[in-house]
């Protein structure tokens, strides 16, 4: 997948005092691991949302945005689901906000095990 939509004066802009008091430990040093090694994939960036496809035992979808104002997240992983919060939603702000600044690749490794999986999916069906 590609981005869909490129940085402008519209792109959703964050703090990362903002992304920290969103998501609280262990799931925000857990997600500047993610960021940092590159696990994830933006796919749509607006004035109020930001979503991301993240990669670890499994795909996830997440998403960052404003409602009412607040900031908020969601995600499609396990622990999201237990826990309202979840690393995937902190890496994809920190993706955000690399992105507005200088941009934002995946890694070598996520593209690799994105095409893998793909190509898998694919014999499988």
């Amino acid at each position: 997948m590609k981005l869909t939509k490129r940085a402008n004066k519209e792109t959703m802009r964050i703090t990362r005092e903002q992304l920290r008091e969103l998501v609280e430990e262990p799931f925000f040093s857990q997600g500047e691991r993610c960021f940092q090694e590159g696990m994830l994939e933006l796919l749509d960036i607006e004035k109020d949302r930001v979503s991301a496809r993240a990669m670890g035992a499994k795909f996830c979808f997440s998403s960052v945005y404003r409602e009412y104002g607040e900031l908020a997240g969601d995600c499609t992983c396990t622990f999201y689901t237990m826990y309202d919060s979840c690393k995937h939603i902190a890496a994809t702000g920190l993706a955000l906000m690399a992105h507005n600044q200088a941009g934002y690749r995946p890694s070598k490794t996520y593209e690799e095990q994105t095409e893998f999986f793909s190509g898998a999916y694919r014999l499988l069906s």
